[in-house]
């Protein structure tokens, strides 16, 4: 997030390449997590990085 926002609302390639990786882990564990696991806060986070990639953000140069 912090990236995604000091670089004017775009990531370089690298990081939108972890930030699919995260995503795909994240729809994995998510129906897993149980309430001592804070699933609310995990899916807050996979709701900013579905966010960040479904604004067609493109690579920074």
């Amino acid at each position: 997030m912090t990236s995604w926002l000091s670089h004017g609302g775009s990531l370089d390639a690298w990081r939108l390449g972890i930030l699919d990786r995260k995503l795909s882990e994240l729809e994995r564990v998510l129906p897993e997590l149980g309430e001592a696991d804070q699933p609310r806060r995990w899916r807050l986070w996979h709701e900013m990085a579905l966010l960040i990639t479904d604004t067609g953000s493109r690579p920074a140069t």
